[in-house]
């Protein structure tokens, strides 16, 4: 209800752009889209991972959680089993992705990129982070850690060595931290209306990305000729407005619409 309307609505404008500003059209446009209706691209790394509306990818491998939550859900009532299977997971998924795969494959990708199964590790990480939130509330209540975790991510962000990838969630664990000292601290100038608008819209700003750059990207070659700057600055305008309209007229009416017709709670009852 809460994704997928922008979700479906990226990949409908996608493929009209597809159709109308680029030609000739790819031949298994009909199984691009089908796999992405189904929500299926990830399993399928080599051939429909990226076609189409490429970070939608991320989508599919999140289905997956969201299938898997209520297990994992139950699981949680052991604590500490949960959160040394967790570290387990995390890494078995690094070792694979960071050593065995380039071994295997010659490179650290391909499938290990983007196969669901690779990343719930970082999904068992923000379980994780639920836990300690809720069940140690003052480990991490220290305003200044948030600020030591955040400064510490853009670190290895800027340093990041060539031939180490962050994809498969390393340094997860630093934004899980991040985010449970934050929730802990109620930092108050998080909840500025504007920050508070920026994250509203944040999965438009996310999944709309590509459909705006193609179809940007075609008007600039054959009309506009803007500066590769100028480009960037209009591509994110545009998309800010196009996230902000499907946040408004699209994601929040569809949402408003199924919460009236969701079954009562036990405690409405």
């Amino acid at each position: 209800m809460r994704i997928g309307p922008a979700y479906f609505t990226a990949l409908l404008l996608t493929v009209v752009i597809l159709v109308t500003c680029f030609q000739p059209v790819d031949p298994v446009l009909g199984q691009q889209v089908a796999h992405s209706v189904l929500f299926l691209q990830s399993f399928y790394p080599k051939k429909y991972v990226l076609e189409l509306n490429s970070p939608a990818w991320s989508v599919s491998v999140e289905m997956v959680f969201y299938v898997l939550f209520p297990l994992l859900l139950l699981l949680t009532r052991y604590k500490k089993i949960f959160i040394y299977f967790t570290i387990f997971a995390y890494l078995l998924s690094q070792f694979i992705h960071l050593y065995l795969a380039p071994k295997l494959l010659g490179i650290s990708g391909s499938a290990i990129f983007y196969h669901p199964l690779i990343h719930m590790n970082q999904f068992l990480i923000g379980i994780t982070g639920g836990i300690l939130l809720l069940h140690y509330p003052d480990l991490l209540k220290r305003k200044h850690l948030s600020f030591l975790f955040f400064a510490i991510i853009i670190l290895l962000v800027m340093i990041r060595p060539e031939n180490i990838s962050y994809n498969d969630g390393l340094i997860a664990p630093l934004f899980m931290l991040l985010i449970v000292s934050i929730s802990s601290n109620n930092i108050r100038w998080l909840n500025s209306k504007l920050l508070i608008f920026l994250g509203e819209i944040s999965f438009g700003i996310y999944i709309y990305q590509m459909p705006v750059y193609k179809y940007l990207s075609k008007i600039n070659i054959t009309h506009l000729h803007q500066s590769e700057n100028l480009f960037f600055y209009s591509s994110f305008a545009l998309l800010i407005i196009v996230s902000t309209i499907s946040y408004y007229f699209i994601e929040q009416p569809i949402l408003k619409f199924f919460k009236k017709k969701r079954a009562p709670s036990i405690t409405e009852l």
